[in-house]
């Protein structure tokens, strides 16, 4: 697969000990047919190239395509909106899941942009089971760039 958006992360494919591992074009293609769905190609890049194990980017717990395309996680994802009362209304994927309390990351499947802007949905910490929906106002591509320098921070500072 030819990068286009995420040559750094290619570049960058170690952060500490950890090795970034992909999927290949095949197992993309796959998934895209089974949920009927196109992903955009700066994802497209991540899953080439992080899509099995993202190391030390801190994609908080969960971000693998095997996992995030599961009949299992779409269950335990629908019923989180339905408790928390707040539904996602287009089309959308989550590229990484907190599990359980933090939240996801997301972006909107509808865009017909092939780096678009990634979106949270985040439980407000109230008695109330509640979440938010914003956006981090960045591309795919700079939302990864920004693990990246995230992961070699810590690795530098020891914060993690």
């Amino acid at each position: 697969m030819e990068i286009q958006y995420l040559q750094k992360l290619k570049e960058n494919d170690k952060i500490d000990s950890q090795r970034i591992k992909g999927v290949t074009e095949s197992e993309i293609q796959k998934v895209e047919q089974k949920l009927e769905i196109s992903f955009p190609k700066a994802y497209k890049e991540y899953l080439y190239l992080a899509g099995e194990y993202s190391g030390n980017l801190h994609m908080l717990e969960t971000d693998d395509l095997k996992t995030l395309s599961s009949d299992f996680y779409k269950d335990v994802l629908s019923e989180d909106m339905r408790e928390t009362k707040t539904i996602i209304e287009r089309p959308f994927w989550v590229f990484a899941d907190g599990i359980g309390d933090q939240g996801f990351w997301f972006f909107y499947l509808d865009e017909n942009d092939e780096n678009p802007e990634t979106h949270y949905y985040a439980y407000k910490p109230t008695y109330v089971y509640e979440a938010v929906i914003g956006s981090h106002n960045l591309t795919f591509s700079e939302f990864i760039e920004g693990r990246i320098d995230f992961g070699f921070k810590v690795k530098k500072d020891g914060i993690w």
